[in-house]
């Protein structure tokens, strides 16, 4: 399936869905044609983007998420990172001016898994497991590269060139690997 930039958005069964990856679209809906509610094709959407476009949403991102019940009532589930406990934003402010952008400092306890999990179990109806598939199937398969990765490359080339977990995976010959052409 080639990468088809016009499929950001879908509605059926009831559910309308919209995400900044193609695949992750068709993934919860593809959820929801299965019998998932709305709630499982967020869950599987997000869990496929941490594949397909990681560099804004990824497992090791947070999550808060308001769920409305049929009955009215919303629920808040607030899975954004905790700091460490010596984390402070006195000595942050000192230290740099500013929230800084790299290094350990900007690092919080990721709450992405535990808030799918917790949205799973509170208000899907498929298993966490069900709702992985087609994650699982992306990571597997592979993907093409969206235009979105690939700039995020470019802009970051010097700096991730620097991992080597990352040069071998994103990087060909110190070059940052191409996007695909929409099909």
């Amino acid at each position: 399936m080639g990468l088809d930039q016009s499929r950001l958005a879908a509605a059926g069964r009831g559910i309308a869905l919209a995400s900044p990856h193609p695949f992750a679209t068709a993934a919860g809906m593809a959820v929801a044609e299965q019998g998932g509610n709305a709630v499982d094709a967020a869950v599987a959407a997000a869990m496929s983007l941490a594949v397909v476009y990681p560099h804004m949403c990824s497992a090791g991102g947070d999550v808060i998420a308001l769920v409305a019940s049929p009955d009215g009532r919303v629920e808040c589930v607030n899975a954004s990172g905790a700091a460490g406990v010596r984390a402070s934003a006195d000595a942050l402010a000192r230290e740099h001016g500013t929230m800084p952008v790299n290094g350990p400092h900007t690092v919080t306890v990721p709450g992405a898994v535990s808030a799918w999990g917790v949205l799973s179990e509170r208000a899907g109806r498929l298993s966490l497991g069900d709702l992985l598939q087609p994650a699982v199937a992306h990571a597997r398969d592979g993907v093409p590269i969206a235009p979105g990765v690939h700039r995020a490359l470019l802009e970051r080339a010097d700096l991730l060139c620097l991992d080597p977990g990352m040069r071998e995976v994103f990087f060909c010959g110190g070059s940052p690997i191409g996007a695909s052409r929409a099909t």
